[in-house]
């Protein structure tokens, strides 16, 4: 079966793929809707969100479509009323609706924030009551790098990551409220950190969730390493660092039972088997030293690659099979 790419990328970092887009503009949102059709978007820089370009790429039959990201802008599901926040140039803030579309988060324009940004927002779509996620302002919310929600499949948990005025990203958790009784459970990994061992780890990047919210793989960066960390939220001590590297791409809960992790490293793409404590090596064309990011299709059997030239300012993104 042919793929858009038929080569994969050397391990000495040099790339040998053919991409199926490479582009001086920003490729985001970059996400399988299936085991062969993958979808992102190409934002031109300084555009507004409407003017970016929503791409399906159907990698069974090499295919192509360009459609106007406007229809995506809008939920397929009626919104109550919503404190939605605007900018001054009358942009509204994105909407993430949960899995189950019980949920909407979203940037508010509560009055009682601080000066300068806009708080996240939960609201139950089923009763209409809402909670402050933290008041921890939100910046630029219109801008792509403002800020995003990663759900958890059955809509009990979500990730948000939210940028400040010194430019960095801080990441928060946000469980409870899908509970019989609501509570909003918030842990600000990034500024309070969180317990692995003995240890206390701050990071700033989330690569999974599981599907039932109460497991994380998390990104750790310090000492000019990186450190793969599962964090289990629910049996803190099961928490443990699975890797450490020069920089990791990548890392995906292999199956739902959370026995096995794909990640990619600057040796290779790995697979781990968490019940038998063993590591084994996919693909070492796959690697962190030309991979800057990497998204596995459901069923393991492909995965999109994407590549940052900073000397030419352009983007790449590849398709290829795992050769599991």
């Amino acid at each position: 079966m042919s793929l858009i790419c038929l080569a994969s990328g050397s391990v000495s970092g040099q790339i040998t793929l053919e991409p199926i887009v490479s582009t001086t503009n920003g490729i985001q949102e970059v996400n399988w809707l299936d085991d062969a059709s993958l979808v992102y978007t190409i934002s031109r820089v300084g555009s507004t969100a409407l003017e970016d370009t929503y791409v399906t790429s159907f990698v069974e039959n090499e295919s192509i479509g360009d459609t106007a990201l406007t229809d995506l802008e809008t939920p397929q599901i009626a919104l109550p009323p919503l404190r939605i926040a605007y900018d001054e140039e009358g942009n509204a803030s994105r909407i993430f609706v949960s899995p189950n579309e019980n949920f909407a988060v979203y940037a508010s324009n509560d009055s009682s924030l601080v000066e300068g940004g806009y708080s996240l927002a939960l609201t139950d779509l089923r009763t209409q009551e809402t909670y402050l996620v933290s008041s921890s302002p939100v910046f630029y919310f219109t801008d792509d790098e403002g800020f995003d929600i990663e759900w958890n499949d059955d809509s009990s948990a979500f990730v948000a990551s939210r940028r400040r005025t010194s430019g960095d990203k801080p990441i928060d958790y946000i469980t409870g409220f899908a509970e019989m009784t609501p509570s909003l459970l918030v842990t600000h990994i990034t500024d309070d950190g969180i317990l692995v061992g003995n240890e206390r780890i701050y990071s700033y990047r989330v690569f999974d969730i599981s599907i039932n919210g109460d497991v994380l793989l998390l990104e750790d960066y310090s000492n000019s390493s990186t450190r793969l960390v599962m964090w289990n939220t629910e049996q803190p001590q099961l928490s443990q660092v699975l890797h450490e590297d020069a920089r990791i791409s990548a890392a995906r809960f292999g199956n739902s039972e959370l026995t096995s992790i794909y990640y990619v490293a600057s040796d290779g793409l790995f697979n781990l088997d968490l019940l038998g404590i063993q590591t084994r090596l996919v693909d070492a064309e796959i690697n962190s030293r030309w991979v800057y990011e990497a998204w596995f299709s459901p069923n393991f059997e492909r995965v999109a690659l994407l590549s940052l030239d900073f000397r030419l300012q352009r983007q790449s993104l590849f398709v290829t099979n795992i050769a599991n």
